[in-house]
């Protein structure tokens, strides 16, 4: 009866061995030991158990990393698929702390990969800091760009004015309040006696207009007031939209330099809007390919987009960032659905090694019976559960890729 049993030969060398791809396992002819661990050499091992003469072990080549007294193989990612990542996050819920090698930005576990963290991912990183990830742009819906709430109670919001109505703090966002009524009594921002106005201001009583101080019935209320400084002459604001920058000859339009009505009510004029480049977007996922087509504008045209690197612009599944995987070609007869020129397998290129327990109380050893199944074909993917006993569990699938 033949049994491999591990090689004593302090667990430092063991490791670094067991790292390269090269665990020393060898045969040993007899009574079976005690110790006998799960087959996890090379194949090309020398044998050093007592009472032999140490020869070579003709087991089969292992397709899996080797495994020593049960650790896992931490051994470099292989380098025939630089996107493969080690399997530190197998069976980790996401946004754990993981490695790659890299310590900045922050690393966490996504959908099984260990990836950066990064504010709008779409997963919220608390303990790297974040208090939301509503994976988009807008700065003011509750979710910053800084993947911090924009407000946590009402008083978050208060902007110190009595007349604009009492700002509420709703799902983070702040949220304008009710109007008082007009007239209803304030104070100024100087502790002045006033009444409310229907712009929201606090306008004190017997004022007029030009003397600096709001009252009842003007917008504005500014010494020495220019045209078109956002306060005119008679206390009315310049403008308190866009369209009326159009129209009220303020600032002269044109379609490459749009005139918009800023918080201060004053016409002014955006920055050049340079040419935008478009691609044709043939499917309707977001990403285009071919020549760009320019516009004066800040957004493309139906059926186009600012965004190219799409490797099949037939077949909406595939395009830059997806992280979904699939069993069938693309409909240009690839697979490479996330565009990055590799074909990742789900799961990786691990494959099946002992299941076994760990002292943590996890069982591992999951993966492929065949080392790299090609994607589309039908294979055997083993997990590893722990019931009474690890045990593995065989699985028919097709290969998913992106």
């Amino acid at each position: 009866m033949m049994y491999r049993v591990a090689l004593s030969i302090g667990l430092a060398s063991a490791l670094s061995l067991s790292s390269a791809g090269c665990g020393l396992l060898l045969d040993s002819e007899g009574s079976p030991d005690s110790s006998v661990l799960p087959e996890a050499d090379s194949g090309s091992g020398m044998d050093g158990g007592p009472g032999e003469a140490g020869r070579a072990d003709a087991g089969p080549v292992d397709a899996a990393p080797d495994t020593l007294l049960g650790m896992a193989d931490a051994g470099p990612v292989d380098p025939e698929d630089p996107t493969e990542q080690n399997d530190t996050c197998a069976d980790l819920p996401p946004t754990t702390t993981c490695h790659t090698g890299a310590t900045v930005p922050r690393q966490i576990c996504i959908e099984g990969d260990c990836v950066a963290s990064l504010c709008g991912d779409g997963l919220v990183d608390t303990d790297g800091g974040e208090q939301c990830d509503d994976e988009n742009e807008y700065n003011f819906d509750g979710c910053g760009n800084d993947c911090q709430f924009n407000c946590m109670m009402p008083g978050d919001c208060d902007d110190g004015r009595q007349c604009n109505g009492e700002e509420q703090c709703i799902d983070h966002a702040c949220v304008q309040g009710s109007l008082p009524e007009v007239g209803d009594p304030c104070f100024d921002a100087s502790g002045i006696l006033g009444n409310c106005t229907g712009a929201g201001y606090c306008a004190v009583l017997g004022g007029l207009c030009g003397d600096g101080r709001l009252d009842p019935g003007e917008d504005c209320d500014v010494l020495g007031a220019a045209p078109g400084s956002g306060c005119e002459p008679d206390c009315t604001f310049t403008c308190e939209t866009d369209l009326d920058c159009a129209t009220a000859g303020a600032v002269t339009t044109n379609a490459c330099f749009p005139t918009v009505c800023n918080p201060d009510h004053r016409c002014q004029m955006t920055s050049l809007v340079p040419d935008v480049a478009c691609y044709n977007d043939e499917d309707g996922d977001g990403f285009g390919t071919g020549p760009a087509s320019m516009f004066c504008s800040t957004v493309c045209p139906p059926d186009m987009t600012p965004f190219d690197g799409d490797c099949d612009d037939s077949d909406v599944r595939a395009h830059p960032g997806t992280r979904l995987f699939y069993a069938e070609q693309s409909n240009g007869g690839g697979w490479d659905f996330d565009c990055n020129g590799a074909d990742v397998r789900f799961g990786g290129f691990r494959a099946h090694s002992a299941c076994t327990l760990s002292a943590a109380g996890r069982c591992t050893g999951g993966g492929w019976e065949s080392s790299r199944p090609a994607c589309g074909s039908e294979a055997t993917y083993v997990t590893c559960r722990a019931a009474d006993e690890c045990m593995a569990v065989r699985h028919s699938v097709r290969v998913r890729c992106r």
